[in-house]
């Protein structure tokens, strides 16, 4: 394959990629333009010489760094035929644009729009294709939200930029077009008045200063234009502007307020909407709002000297340096000139060189400027910011600069595009877009990232930082991942939490149940050689039991007997059960569902190592859930089969013959709330799933000890019936989930929302043999599909640290990354049985739903896996 393709790729390097005088962007016999990845590989990856790789280096390198960004993003963006040809085979996620050269007549949507702008701004010379996106944007109805200007200021934009470039033939349409949306702009007063409902008493959101900028950006555009503008109403909303000014910190939203949103972001776009006044032409600013103005102005570099020392950490490309980019050309810092302070900024950027050309980090200022949409993706977010990072190295969103690829012959730049193609090609992992390797990829990603943050001692930072459970987390995410048990950083962990779990010190009821989750999976190798994995009468788990319990180092035994203790006297007791926060002293109190769940995970990883656990902990809490179980009065009754097998019954010796009739049973779904014992019936879907996870541990710890009645088996089958069919009908939606402002992307905190509802559901169906709820909902892809999708580009979930509170900033979310990993690697606790809903089609079900991807095999396999060591994990099927 190589001889053939290496003299066909030097060839197209060097000569032209013109096709009746316009570049080949696209091939429009190709595809749908959708975004998502193929979901197979039908085509084996391209084998891309190093002679080939060196050639496209080298043409990369005659270009200037700015240049060759400015080309990356704009290949990004159009989405070229050819891209689809070079990533083949490899891990690919293409813009989320339909690409430039689709033939589509509808509408422009304000994404489409921008990327239209930033073509236009670059300088590229125009194609068939440029000319039918105009004529899209021409038949695009204009906006009529009266509270947010950027869509008019955006629509104003392209107008000027169509102008400004006669060789397009528009400039008529154009200028009829601006016409209309200056009209709009007499209707959208309240977006720029100190009436606006933008201000809310003494706080001022972020848009009301974005419309100030995105106002004077139209008032601009609209002169160059040639059209009569109303200036004294601009004039009334400069003045307006310059009375926001708070001293010393200029335009923030509220008094005092320090974080992006409040400080930096509205501070930026407020110093634009000065500097298009300050330089606008003379005469159409008002003398008296020119002088309060030029007042303003006067304190620009003592005002952006404190944003960036405040904000040095921050990311200034994307969103952010179109912002700069955009101001007067004088404004910068103090004892500094505004060109070299912001050629400083744009090298920095531009140095982030990422071979997809996609602005893959955020700048956190898209919602602020009014331009992101709540229901976009993730990757619908990143094309936003990407388009805008285009723009910036444009000369920013008012160019009065040459645009930077007006000079360039249009096939110089797609040779250029195409290099940079084949050089992404060339970095780019292979097998990455089918779902296997996506799920495999993001876990990589992910234990990667915990890798990298792991502390010298061996802990973890983070929001939870120094307390066991935090570092206990991370260290069995990273061992799930594939890290062997003998790695350093296990091992550091490792000697970090026996240091600090000493004495009673393992913490709260989560963080001892994550520590002795930890030491379980640690210590599995031990459990296979023991047979307690597998053991599935008394006899024999009481030997194993007793075999486990010597393996484990006498530290680490004496850490288990410490924290199974503090559990139990966890424990409330008395009618309400369940477990609480911390030791009650006997007192009783409050109790939740979330506490117990943790416990019974807690007390299963102990089982497993061989703890002596009293018998009565399982009894009470399957006892508990069972009575506690909250109907769902709108749902109808669900059926229930239960098969008896041989080990249930309360005898001490296992039944070995014998047949057992179906028992069926009925019940209404439902499921549990938070507090235990709650009598309103409030049920929450995660909750409900938590209910499903301790059931299935209970049964199964009653089975082995020979302690499960046929009443208690049948009564937990069909309470687990219900909640499962409860939970397929509350499950989250992928629509939900793919929100850019989904709790996975904004998570407001750490080991809460999304992150512990999908490890809920994970636990409880994981050990409950459940491959899809109520044999409707695929809980695994749903949830896997938003988790890799929300992956964050250094491989850790959650928010990111400039979306953080300032407090915040250095304390990622490491139990959201943990809960992720665990969730796509199926990480549950192995059990001996799994809740029997539909025993006769249970062998058929599997056979047509064994999953392929690479998960911790579920409760059927354990026997089959107990030769197999964590240190090597399943690996996917073909």
């Amino acid at each position: 394959m190589r001889n053939t393709i290496l003299p066909l790729l030097l060839l197209l390097l060097a000569t032209s990629f013109c096709v009746n005088g316009s570049v080949v962007l696209a091939d429009e016999s190709k595809g749908e333009g959708k975004s998502e990845p193929a979901e197979e590989d039908s085509k084996d990856p391209l084998e891309l010489d190093e002679d080939v790789l060196k050639a496209a280096d080298d043409l990369r390198l005659t270009y200037t760094n700015e240049q060759q960004t400015l080309v990356n993003g704009l290949r990004y963006l159009l989405r070229p035929g050819f891209e689809e040809e070079l990533m083949a085979g490899r891990r690919y996620r293409p813009c989320a644009l339909e690409p430039f050269e689709e033939g589509s007549e509808a509408a422009l949507t304000q994404l489409e729009a921008l990327r239209l702008l930033a073509v236009l701004q670059s300088g590229i010379a125009p194609t068939g294709a440029t000319d039918r996106q105009i004529t899209r944007l021409f038949l695009t109805p204009i906006s009529n939200d009266n509270l947010n200007l950027a869509p008019l200021a955006i629509d104003m934009l392209l107008c000027r930029a169509i102008y400004r470039r006669p060789k397009l033939n528009a400039d008529d349409e154009a200028k009829s077009r601006a016409e209309r949306l200056l009209a709009a702009l007499e209707k959208t007063k309240d977006a720029t008045s100190p009436r606006s409902p933008l201000i809310q008493g003494k706080f001022t959101k972020c848009q009301w200063y974005a419309n100030h900028m995105w106002l004077g950006l139209m008032m601009r555009s609209a002169l160059d234009l040639g059209l009569e503008i109303d200036d004294r109403a601009w004039d009334a909303t400069l003045k307006d502007l310059c009375k926001a000014e708070e001293k010393e910190r200029g335009y923030t939203t509220q008094k005092g307020a320090n974080e992006l949103t409040g400080d930096l972001n509205p501070n930026l776009m407020a110093l634009t909407a000065l500097g298009l006044a300050v330089t606008a032409p003379e005469g159409v600013i008002g003398r008296a709002a020119y002088k309060e103005v030029e007042k303003r102005v006067k304190h620009v570099p003592e005002l952006l000297s404190r944003l960036r020392t405040d904000y040095e950490r921050e990311y200034w490309g994307g969103s952010r340096l179109l912002l700069v980019e955009s101001f007067a050309p004088e404004f910068a810092p103090e004892r500094e000139s505004g060109n070299t302070w912001r050629l400083n900024i744009k090298r920095a950027v531009v140095s982030e060189f990422d071979p997809s050309g996609a602005a893959l980090r955020r700048a956190i200022v898209l919602t602020d400027l009014g331009l992101a949409s709540r229901n976009w993706t993730r990757y619908e977010t990143v094309a936003c910011e990407t388009a805008l990072n285009c723009l910036a190295l444009s000369g920013g969103l008012y160019q009065t600069t040459d645009a930077p690829l007006q000079d360039v012959e249009l096939a110089s730049i797609g040779r250029l595009m195409y290099a940079l193609g084949m050089l992404h090609a060339g970095k780019a992992r292979v097998g990455g877009a089918d779902f296997e390797s996506r799920v495999k990829f993001a876990i990589e990603d992910g234990c990667d990232y915990l890798a990298r943050v792991q502390k010298d001692d061996g802990s973890f930072p983070g929001m939870y930082e120094g307390t066991p459970g935090n570092t206990a987390i991370c260290l069995l995410a990273m061992m799930h991942g594939g890290m062997s048990r003998e790695n350093p950083a296990i091992q550091q962990g490792l000697s970090w939490l026996r240091e600090h779990c000493g004495e009673g010190r393992a913490g709260n009821t989560y963080s001892i149940a994550l520590v002795l989750m930890f030491f379980q999976y640690y210590y599995e190798r031990e459990q296979r050689e023991t047979g307690i994995i597998s053991a599935d009468n008394p006899k024999d788990h009481q030997s194993a039991k007793n075999d486990m319990w010597s393996k484990l180092a006498k530290e680490d035994a004496k850490l288990v007997d410490n924290m199974i203790s503090t559990l139990d006297d966890s424990n409330v007791g008395g009618t309400r059960g369940g477990w609480t926060y911390g030791p009650t002293g006997g007192r009783g109190g409050r109790s939740d569902n979330s506490c117990s769940q943790f416990a019974m995970l807690g007390y299963k990883a102990a089982s497993l190592l061989g703890a002596e656990i009293k018998t009565s902990v399982f009894e009470k809490e399957a006892e508990r859930l069972i009575r506690q179980y909250a109907p769902d009065e709108s749902c109808p009754e669900v059926e229930y089969e239960h098969v008896d097998d041989d080990r249930e019954g309360n005898d001490d010796e296992r039944k070995t013959s014998g047949s057992h009739k179906p028992w069926k049973g009925k019940i209404r779904p439902g499921g549990w709330g938070y507090t235990c014992g709650d009598s309103q019936g409030w049920r929450t879907m995660d909750l409900t799933a938590a209910g499903i996870s301790s059931l299935v541990i209970c049964m199964d710890e009653l089975k082995v000890r020979g302690k499960l009645s046929t009443q208690m088996a049948r009564e937990i089958g069909l309470t687990i019936r219900g909640a499962e069919v409860w939970t397929a009908k509350n499950y989250y939606r992928p629509e939900d989930l793919a929100n850019a402002n989904s709790d996975l992307m904004r998570a407001w905190s750490d080991g809460h929302g999304t992150f512990y509802g999908l490890y809920s559901v994970e636990r409880g169906c994981v050990l409950a043999g459940i491959r899809k709820l109520n044999e409707e909902v695929d809980w695994y892809r749903i949830g896997a599909d938003a988790l890799i999708d929300s992956q964050n580009i250094e491989g850790n979930w959650g928010r990111e640290p400039a979306e953080q509170a300032p407090g915040r900033r250095d304390r990622p979310q490491l139990i959201n990354t943990s809960m992720a990993i665990l969730f796509l690697k199926m990480a549950a606790p192995p059990v001996i049985t799994e809740h029997k809903k539909r025993e006769r089609e249970r062998a058929e079900r599997e056979e047509k739903q064994n999953p392929k991807n690479p998960i911790t095999s579920g409760p059927k396999d354990k026997k089959k896996d107990a030769e197999k060591t964590p240190e090597n994990p399943q690996e996917p099927k073909d």
